[in-house]
């Protein structure tokens, strides 16, 4: 939420800072909220000389897409600028597979500060790509051709329920689609 993110950024900055000066790490990490926390986080880190990682969890530079007037404009320096102190202060940056490491790349971030974690070699093949997506949808009773959203996952705060239902709410308003 952008209306917090300054209160979330300086929070995580203090309880760092806290934290550092107590327990003197040989590095800190973010695993979550990336724009918030995670610039908190390496702010604090970078002026007390301790190494940072961050992880970087999503398709952070696009959200501001399913916004619209202020709110959009708020979400787009939330995710741009906010977004990108991270990037410039953190010694790695955790992603999960080449869309996110291009996505970071591309936003200037060099290759050996990102550390790319590929799919495991022998994934569960519920989890790969049917070869006849029209029978999978047949065999589920749902219709041939359109759009599908599909969670998995806790449906929480956390796991940011309240934007994915901002994002469906707006979306199915705007196209034919089905939600199950």
């Amino acid at each position: 939420e952008p209306s917090d993110a300054v209160g979330r950024i300086r929070a995580a900055y203090l309880d760092t800072k806290e934290y550092v000066g107590r327990a003197a790490p040989s590095a800190v990490g973010k695993i979550w909220r990336y724009k918030t926390h995670a610039a908190g986080l390496a702010l604090a880190s970078k002026r007390l000389g301790v190494p940072v990682v961050t992880r970087y969890n999503g398709d952070t530079f696009r959200e501001y897409e399913y916004y619209s007037g202020r709110r959009r404009l708020a979400v787009f320096g939330l995710d741009h600028l906010v977004g990108r102190l991270p990037l410039r202060l953190a010694d790695r940056t955790i992603v999960f597979g080449p869309y996110a490491e291009g996505q970071l790349r591309e936003r200037g971030v060099k290759s050996e500060r990102l550390v790319r974690i590929p799919p495991p070699a022998n994934a569960d093949p519920r989890f790969r790509q049917p070869p006849d997506r029209r029978a999978v949808r047949r065999k589920l009773d749902i219709p041939e051709t359109g759009p599908l959203f599909l969670f998995v996952g806790r449906l929480s705060g956390q796991n940011g329920m309240p934007f994915f239902r901002d994002v469906i709410e707006q979306t199915l308003s705007e196209i034919d689609a089905i939600f199950f």
